[in-house]
C-alpha cells in the first residue's frame, strides 16, 4: 500500500501478510507512522491495496462492488476507534442501535440486544445518557457495544485506549477482550501499550513494512 507524495509515492506497507484465525485475538504494535491504521483500514475494506489481496473468511473482497462490500462489512466487521465517533445527539442506546439501523434491522430483538450489550459493558444505568454526559471510558464502552451489535465475526480496534488514563484503559481492554471472547468474535487491536498487547492470544510488531509475529 502506497500513497501519492509530490511527484512520487510513499510506500507504507510492502509484503505484509496478516492472517487472523477465527475466535482469536491479535495485537499489533509498532512505531507511530509505520502503517498500523492503514493495515486496519485495508483489513476492513475501507482502502484498496496497490497489490495483494484481502480475504474475509476465505472470500476475496477486491472484486465486490462498493455497495455489496459495505453491506457485507456491516455484519462481518465491527470497528472501535480511538476517538469513539459516537453521534452526539443520540443516547448510548441509540448509538449502539445505529449499527443495526445501517443494516435495516431495528426491532424489539435488536433493542434488547443493544440493552444487553450495554449491560455487559457495565452501562445499563447509563443507556439514556448522551455522549456529552459520559466519561471517556464510558464512551469507549459504548463504542465496544456498538461494534458488537451486528454479531460481527471480526472486531478491529484502533488504539481503543489511546485517549484514556491507565486505569480506565485497562478496564476498556478487559471488556473488549472478554466480550469478543463471549461473542466468539476474532479481535485485532492496534495498541502502543505493551501490557495490553500481552493479553491477546497472539502478538505482532509492525516495523519497516513487515509484520512480525512475536
Amino acid at each position: 500500500m502506497s500513497y501519492p507524495s509530490g511527484d512520487g509515492r510513499i510506500m507504507v506497507l510492502d509484503g505484509v501478510g496478516c492472517e487472523v484465525r477465527a475466535g482469536t485475538s491479535l495485537s499489533i504494535r509498532g512505531e507511530s507512522g509505520c502503517g498500523k491504521t492503514t493495515l486496519l483500514n485495508l483489513l476492513a475494506g475501507l482502502e484498496t491495496p496497490d497489490a495483494g489481496e484481502i480475504r474475509w473468511a476465505g472470500e476475496p473482497i477486491g472484486a465486490l462492488g462498493r455497495g455489496v462490500l459495505a453491506r457485507k462489512r456491516a455484519t462481518f466487521i465491527g470497528m472501535v476507534f480511538q476517538s469513539f465517533y459516537l453521534i452526539p445527539e443520540l443516547d448510548a442506546l441509540g448509538n449502539v442501535l445505529m449499527a443495526a439501523r445501517i443494516v435495516g434491522r431495528v426491532g424489539p430483538a435488536e433493542r434488547k440486544r443493544a440493552a444487553d450489550l450495554l449491560a455487559r459493558v457495565g452501562l445499563a444505568e447509563r443507556a439514556h445518557h448522551v455522549p456529552a454526559h459520559l466519561s471517556g471510558g464510558e464512551r469507549q464502552r459504548v463504542a465496544v457495544a456498538r461494534a458488537l451489535m451486528n454479531r460481527p465475526r471480526v472486531v478491529l480496534a484502533d488504539e481503543p485506549t489511546g485517549n484514556l488514563d491507565e486505569a480506565t484503559g485497562e478496564g476498556v481492554i478487559s471488556v473488549l477482550l472478554e466480550v469478543c471472547a463471549e461473542q466468539q468474535a476474532s479481535l485485532v487491536v492496534v495498541t502502543h501499550n505493551a501490557l495490553h498487547a500481552a493479553r491477546t492470544n497472539e502478538q505482532a510488531f509492525l516495523s519497516r513494512q513487515h509484520l512480525r509475529r512475536q
